[in-house]
């Protein structure tokens, strides 16, 4: 921890998806209605793997968010789920990585574009989040007034929550979870980074 009692994240270390993502205004001239296509699912799902057991999904749209999936022996672990237009290309994105359920499901934090899919895949899943994240959900928060659905269905919300650090130890990864800016409620989830040539799946 540094002297105002941030985490110390290491350079080796991948922080997976903390807020929205903005990128250049190229993104804007390719495409003269990105944030509507994105809101509409319109776009294609492009996964680039990183070592054998781990692999980030990013829609095309290059001012979105991007997941996670830990695969392995273990069984299937994600983190983030886009937004809930994605669920069928979410699904379909993940079973070619491995076939199965998705056991674990992480939110980094509240926002639709990292936890907008929860109430499709809560029913089977097992979501995972900080505990204000759980609470934001279940009144309704949102990033903005275009991401409202209002209150989530109970299936959308986490049911194993922390108050400040959580690891799992899954698919011979560790990914920590360390709570920090309290007064936005985010989370970061930790994974290495290894020294390898990513690959798109």
């Amino acid at each position: 921890m540094d002297s105002k009692g941030m985490p110390n994240i290491s350079a080796r270390s991948l922080v997976l998806a903390l807020a929205f993502t903005l990128t250049s205004g190229a993104a804007y001239s390719e495409d003269s209605d990105p944030i509507g296509r994105l809101l509409r699912g319109e776009a294609e799902l492009v996964t680039t793997k990183i070592n054998e057991n781990i692999c980030v999904v990013t829609p095309e749209i290059t001012i979105a968010a991007n997941m996670a999936v830990l695969a392995g022996d273990d069984g299937i672990l994600v983190i983030d789920d886009l937004l809930q237009p994605w669920t069928q290309k979410i699904r379909k994105a993940v079973s070619k990585i491995q076939k199965g359920p998705i056991k674990y499901l992480l939110n980094s934090h509240y926002h639709y574009d990292h936890a907008g899919s929860n109430a499709a895949f809560g029913g089977t899943s097992t979501i995972v989040a900080h505990k204000n994240v759980r609470k934001r959900l279940a009144e309704g928060h949102q990033a903005g007034a275009q991401f409202v659905d209002g209150r989530r269905p109970s299936a959308a919300l986490p049911i194993i929550t922390f108050s400040k650090n959580l690891s799992f130890h899954w698919n011979k990864e560790t990914i920590d979870l360390i709570h920090f800016l309290s007064s936005i409620v985010m989370s970061a989830v930790v994974l290495p980074v290894y020294e390898t040539t990513y690959e798109h799946c």
